[in-house]
């Protein structure tokens, strides 16, 4: 769900500029002086003549072009204080930010480019931490930030056995660019995927059927591969999320009583309290299958449809080790909503053989949505935004006579396994 940004007004060509980090790839540890463009009391490093080199657009999703400024360092002196950004120039030319933000990552990506032998055209914030950028030649990138360079090599890895598997429909990790780390994340370059204009969504039964069919083929190459990140990855426990997550809900009772009846807010936590019990006694039969490695976050937005009509699965940062079964139960929880009716569910092939699975049967009339982002809105203080707020009272109210329908449905379905 990308969201937007405001862009910043600061002028990097304005007195208050920020230095570009230069890569010296002459030694490892040889350092630069770089001085942020939003603090003037700042100290600047001596000795230093700066030049607007180049004019790239730079953006937060408007179009806000600043220019960009190159500074040519001298041989300089580095003085250690708190209030310096320090670049320190790594073996991968990678650098690292003491203090984060859009425009020093915008100055350490100018230097970090050059050093390879690209220069930046354009760069545009899609949400935090991601970005787009457009380089000479018309190459373009998303530059991803993971919190540890451990994440990001082990979604290296995971793509690349994924593609030598079978699986080839999400993206590659560029090979040309290396990681750069600016203010403690480290960032990816990863291949762009020029999006269909008419975007993936759950409202049809077709682009449902086709979401369920690019899992399915995730599944059989993870499945493959699972063993060798049995080490690195952990066992998925969905009692004990969703436990979690029902615990997050009660707290938030308060806020949320608001907006929506008692008797509606009752009707919910009965039904995730059947769920949860029913799941508990018959956790058993979501281990029958096949151990892999699942995606763990099947949203919508996570199905990416290219230019050609070739659908993609991309964003591999909840994967864990379980049975497909949680990925499916998760994606039909997803689709619910867009479902006409109850019996829907099991007229697509990779899910009807769950529908004599009591587990499966108990965790689909869970309200994971209805508790997530209820507990979301909480988090991040968004009451005031009116959008998000009209949006889930709707899941919450406006869907609950389908909803009450559908787990009186899937509590028939389970009287009749006995």
């Amino acid at each position: 769900m990308p969201s937007s940004h405001t862009a910043s007004n600061s002028d990097m060509g304005s007195s208050h500029m920020a230095n570009k980090c230069r890569t010296d790839n002459t030694s490892s540890s040889q350092q630069a002086l770089i001085g942020s463009s939003v603090n003037s009391r700042l100290h600047f490093c001596r000795k230093v003549k700066c030049k607007v080199k180049y004019k790239v657009k730079y953006s937060h999703m408007v179009k806000t072009p600043i220019s960009q400024v190159i500074c040519k360092l001298a041989k300089t002196r580095t003085r250690r204080t708190q209030s310096h950004l320090i670049c320190q120039v790594m073996q991968m030319k990678a650098v690292n930010f003491k203090t984060a933000g859009d425009s020093e990552f915008i100055t350490c990506l100018l230097s970090h480019l050059q050093g390879s032998g690209f220069s930046l055209q354009k760069a545009a914030k899609i949400r935090n931490n991601i970005f787009y950028i457009e380089t000479n030649g018309f190459r373009k990138f998303i530059a991803k930030g993971f919190s540890s360079e451990k994440k990001l090599l082990l979604q290296s890895r995971l793509i690349n056995l994924l593609k030598n598997n079978g699986f080839d429909k999400t993206y590659s990790i560029n090979v040309d660019l290396p990681p750069m780390q600016v203010g403690g994340l480290h960032y990816a370059f990863l291949e762009y995927l020029m999006p269909h204009p008419n975007p993936f969504i759950f409202l049809g039964k077709s682009e449902r059927q086709e979401g369920l069919q690019l899992l399915g083929q995730f599944h059989v190459a993870s499945s493959r591969i699972s063993d060798d990140f049995h080490l690195d990855l952990s066992s998925f426990d969905q009692t004990g999320k969703w436990s979690e997550r029902f615990r997050r809900f009660q707290h938030n009772l308060p806020m949320v009583r608001n907006y929506v009846s008692d008797h509606v807010l009752e009707q919910w936590q009965k039904w995730a309290d059947w769920s949860l019990e029913g799941l508990t006694r018959n956790i058993s039969w979501l281990t029958h299958e096949k151990m892999a490695i699942i995606h763990g976050d099947v949203a919508n937005h996570n199905f990416l449809r290219k230019i050609t009509g070739e659908l993609c699965l991309i964003d591999f940062d909840l994967i864990s080790i379980a049975p497909p079964v949680i990925d499916y139960l998760q994606y039909a929880n997803r689709i619910l909503p867009y479902v006409s009716k109850p019996d829907e569910i099991w007229e697509y092939p990779e899910l009807a053989p769950y529908k004599r699975n009591p587990a499966f049967l108990y965790a689909l009339a869970f309200p994971a949505d209805i508790f997530r982002e209820w507990n979301r809105l909480a988090k991040e203080q968004k009451e005031a935004r009116q959008p998000q707020l009209h949006a889930i009272w709707k899941m919450t109210v406006e869907q609950f006579i389908n909803r009450m329908h559908f787990n009186r449905h899937l509590e028939q379905l389970i009287l009749s396994l006995k």
